[in-house]
């Protein structure tokens, strides 16, 4: 189930499977005219993967069938999604890649389903699209780093780094990338030509390089806001790694933004649950588990909304179906605490197809 709000961008996903994707809202078609093609009429019988009663989407369709699969985006022009997989019929390495995957369903020049837009090897993470329609990711291997590409698969910007393990990468307004680089702990800002023009020391208690940092972003003043993923903590550090703000005893800290009104909102991963903070620490808002005792979240992540600068969208993944009882209740805690709820659906369980 995804909902939308404005001010706090909250989503729900709920889902039997990995990666069930819904293709278009249950909407009027616009009156075809002399130069546009007919309208194609809607065969129910022929949307064997909507739920029973549904009346707010159709045309669904399963683009993965198998394996794990996780952490979809939209291309800008709703096109095509890029995601990770581990899925052995696709993926021999059996470590999660990168793939593209049309949303028609047609296939791509070489005739798979599946275009790999990682390097295949080493574990990747959250992949995006930028508004060319290039993807961006991090990757490990050796080296790790970041790689932007285009549709060819044509390697168009690239950032080596050396450090054992790279897991997040954002472009920033002036069109630089940020680097959250681990082992060190650390985080360079990367120009169009690859050169470092910046790196940002960061600070954590966490001796493992896996889980020193997730997610950063660049504020407006040029400070470097940091989630320490292990450490539990969320950080913003001034250019020469000063911790100037910070938030700890958030387990499983997955992400953290600066809101307009300079509060931060808090991802907090496992813990099932998102804050808000107030400049001085205090918890102004939470959604979490015991908002919903009943439902089974299992993870909350944010990710930027690209038609307002500054604001983000968060992500619930969680069992269940609209109608359930439980479900309501969840979507009425929303409603009392958002400015607009958007839901577009939900769906059955299902069992993968190589099971």
């Amino acid at each position: 189930m995804l909902m939308q709000p404005t001010h706090r961008h909250i989503g729900f996903l709920t889902a039997g499977i990995a990666l069930l994707v819904f293709a278009s809202a249950c909407t009027t078609p616009e009156t075809a005219s002399e130069t546009t093609a007919p309208v194609a009429v809607y065969d129910s019988a022929a949307d064997s993967l909507r739920f029973p009663g549904e009346t707010h989407l159709r045309n669904v369709r399963q683009l993965t069938f198998g394996g794990n699969n996780a952490e979809a985006y939209w291309s800008y022009d709703s096109r095509q999604l890029t995601f990770q997989s581990d899925f052995s019929g696709i993926n021999a390495q059996g470590c999660d890649q990168i793939f593209v995957v049309n949303i028609d369903g047609t296939p791509h020049a070489d005739g798979s389903p599946y275009r790999l837009a990682s390097t295949g090897k080493g574990r990747t993470t959250c992949s995006y699209f930028t508004p060319e329609g290039r993807v961006l990711y991090a990757h490990g291997g050796k080296p790790t780093g970041v790689r932007e590409i285009d549709r060819d698969q044509k390697v168009v910007w690239s950032y080596e780094s050396k450090c054992p393990q790279v897991l997040g990468c954002r472009r920033t307004a002036e069109g630089n990338t940020l680097v959250a680089e681990q082992g060190p702990c650390q985080v360079v800002e990367v120009d169009k030509e690859g050169k470092v023009v910046r790196t940002t020391p960061l600070t954590t208690t966490e001796k493992g390089y896996h889980l020193q940092v997730r997610n950063v972003h660049k504020l407006e003043n040029g400070n470097i806001l940091a989630a320490h993923e292990g450490e539990g903590a969320a950080r913003e550090y001034d250019p020469s790694g000063k911790v100037v703000w910070e938030i700890t005893k958030i387990e499983n800290c997955g992400d953290a933004v600066r809101l307009a009104n300079g509060n931060t909102l808090v991802s907090c991963g496992t813990q099932k649950r998102i804050i808000e903070v107030d400049p001085k620490g205090k918890i102004v808002w939470e959604f979490g588990a015991t908002d919903a005792p009943e439902l089974n979240l299992t993870w909350i992540e944010s990710f930027p909304y690209p038609e307002a600068k500054g604001e983000y969208v968060f992500f619930i993944d969680f069992d269940g179906h609209r109608e359930d009882p439980k479900v309501r209740k969840a979507i009425a805690a929303m409603e009392a605490t958002c400015e607009v709820v958007s839901v577009l659906g939900s769906f059955p369980h299902a069992t993968p197809a190589d099971e």
